[in-house]
């Protein structure tokens, strides 16, 4: 009877050693499913990013409305002369929200 082979044989020479591989159809069957694993690991982590990254931009939204805000109470208070400026606070801090 003849044999029948799926694949072909393989042998690498490298500096480390010799390197046979038989049957390279299921070798490369084998390095198809770690790529599709891989490439499915990569898509989950760019979505977790993508989730992270809109939670941080809310983050940076609402620190830059507080600076705002912060910056038109100081802009307020300015006006006033320096005796004046403790009681007309509670004043800035309401017209600048």
């Amino acid at each position: 009877m003849s044999e029948q082979s799926n694949g072909a044989d393989v042998s690498l020479e490298t500096p480390v050693g010799k390197v046979n591989v038989k049957n390279v159809k299921s070798l490369n069957t084998g390095l198809t499913l770690v790529a599709a694993i891989a490439a499915c690991f990569c898509v989950y982590l760019l979505m977790q990013h993508q989730v992270e990254a809109k939670e941080g931009s809310k983050d940076l939204a609402a620190a830059m409305k507080e600076v705002a805000q912060a910056a038109r109470e100081q802009t307020c208070i300015m006006r006033f002369k320096q005796e004046d400026r403790q009681q007309n606070a509670e004043f800035c801090k309401s017209i600048a929200r």
